[in-house]
C-alpha cells in the first residue's frame, strides 16, 4: 500500500473512485504539504489558454489537501491521468 497527498479536483472521492475504479483507495485523512505553493500554471495539451493546478516548490507556502491510501497500482494510474 502506498500513500497519496491529492489536493484540488483530487480530493473529489467521485473523482478519484472514477480514475481508480476497482482498485482499493481508504481515505486517511487531512493533509498539509509544507514547503509548496499552489498555483495554476499547468498548461492544459488541448485546451489553449486553460491552466491546471500544480503545486510549486515554496518554502513559506503550504497546499492543503487530503491523504489516501491506495496500490501501486492505483498510483500508477493516477499518474497516467495527471501525465
Amino acid at each position: 500500500m502506498a500513500l497519496c497527498f491529492a489536493y484540488g479536483s483530487n480530493m473529489d472521492d467521485k473523482r478519484i473512485a472514477e480514475r481508480l475504479q476497482e482498485v482499493e483507495c481508504d481515505l486517511v485523512g487531512k493533509g498539509v504539504l509544507k514547503g509548496f505553493a499552489l498555483k495554476f500554471d499547468k498548461e492544459a495539451f488541448d485546451k489553449q489558454g486553460v491552466g491546471y493546478a500544480n503545486i510549486v516548490s515554496d518554502d513559506n507556502s503550504s497546499v492543503e489537501g487530503i491523504v489516501f491510501e491506495t496500490t501501486e497500482e492505483g498510483l500508477e494510474k493516477l499518474d497516467r491521468f495527471e501525465g
